[in-house]
């Protein structure tokens, strides 16, 4: 019998790790072929780890955070299209509004104030229309489908004319080179879904550029927020748990807080406080937190 081909998109390790430490491969691999499509540089790496039945590809789709191209106008009103969305959030009357779309857009134009003039209108024009798509429904999806425009693209033409997919997953829903991915998938007419992999996908990375077909959510809160705040129709959602914690609930392996702590050359017996960080050139004011922790330990 024929097997089904299903395509897993990575565009970025975390995706991948999602993918991996779930089981979802393995768990797919036994009824379908599948095809891993993760950034170029990664290719190798990702083979030494999975098994050898699944088909590696290369990602051709840019990324709008790692690319070093300058931008040309095109990409410049794209980019404004982007930043349009990634600060809109659904308000309904009967339902609360999103509160972190308050500090996003709060730090965001702290960071362009600091720039330039032109930097401080357009981050201007970008939290207007911000607010006006939030309120106002079909002006987010006139935005999505504007957007849509320069989402077209026959990135892996070759990888869809050769396997012919029947399903495409993602681990997010549209924000960067996934919103690329979802558009291709749309305009094969193959069906998406994003598996979020992320607990703050939903409430604190905006309006997607680009709706799956199906989307699977952690919980009925996080399906609510998805129906209120991004416009996911009810039938669509699907409720599966968090599976890239999953491993959690796995007790072998499992350290000890000693066994941890002393790999790192810290003390158990001290208070401690994780605070995970991204990298600075995404996210620099949470650089500014470290000050604050530093200034609060301190001061006692």
């Amino acid at each position: 019998m024929k097997k089904n081909t299903i395509f897993f998109f990575c565009y970025r390790l975390f995706e991948f790790k999602l993918f991996l430490r779930s089981g979802l491969l393995d768990l797919c691999l036994k009824k379908n072929k599948i095809v891993l499509i993760v950034p170029e540089e990664s290719v190798k790496g990702t083979k030494e780890i999975i098994s050898d039945q699944i088909i590696v590809k290369p990602l051709k789709s840019r990324s709008s955070k790692i690319s070093n191209y300058k931008p040309s106008l095109i990409n410049k009103i794209e980019h404004t299209l982007r930043n349009i969305l990634a600060f809109t959030y659904g308000r309904k009357l009967n339902y609360e509004n999103c509160i972190s779309q308050k500090f996003q857009i709060k730090a965001f134009f702290n960071a362009q104030k600091i720039k330039s003039f032109k930097s401080i209108i357009i981050s201007i024009f970008v939290i207007c229309n911000a607010y006006l798509s939030s309120y106002f429904k079909f002006y987010r999806i006139l935005l999505q489908r504007f957007l849509y425009f320069f989402l077209d693209n026959n990135d892996h033409k070759d990888l869809y004319d050769k396997f012919k997919p029947s399903l495409v997953i993602v681990g997010s829903m549209g924000l960067d080179a996934d919103g690329l991915v979802l558009a291709e998938s749309k305009k094969n007419k193959i069906t998406s879904l994003v598996i979020n992999q992320s607990w703050d996908r939903v409430v604190c990375k905006g309006y997607p550029t680009c709706h799956p077909d199906y989307f699977f959510v952690w919980n009925n809160h996080m399906k609510t927020e998805a129906i209120n705040y991004l416009d996911m129709s009810e039938e669509r959602i699907k409720i599966l748990g968090s599976p890239s914690w999953d491993y959690i609930f796995r007790k072998d392996n499992l350290l000890s807080k000693k066994e941890f702590f002393s790999q790192i050359n810290l003390d158990p017996t001290k208070k401690t406080v994780y605070y995970p960080l991204n990298s600075a050139f995404w996210h620099d004011e949470l650089i500014k937190n470290l000050e604050d922790i530093y200034n609060a330990i301190i001061n006692q």
